[in-house]
């Protein structure tokens, strides 16, 4: 399935899907957004292989096809309603 999103994401699209570090893109670890269009892909395997987890899936959640990924432009991450900005001590 990951094959289909990265050819539904396009060549000009693919570097979207990861992270840059030292100012260089880093082709296995994937962004907020990769993570995102990555975990549909999980959700996906579940409900294919049947597995006793889809049970969990709520019924709303729509179905992904992965050769037609969501558009990069358009991926909005909320933060966590937990999440305060304050950061560890000794940081």
């Amino acid at each position: 399935m990951s094959q289909q999103l990265y050819k539904g994401i396009g060549p000009t699209d693919l570097h979207l899907l990861f992270s840059y570090a030292n100012g260089k893109q880093d082709g296995t670890h994937n962004n907020d957004f990769g993570s995102y269009e990555i975990s549909k892909l999980v959700l996906e395997g579940v409900r294919q292989n049947k597995l006793d987890l889809v049970s969990h899936i709520k019924s709303d959640v729509p179905v992904f096809d992965p050769a037609h990924p969501d558009k990069p432009a358009e991926f909005k991450f909320p933060f966590s309603a937990f999440w305060d900005g304050t950061r560890p001590l000794g940081d």
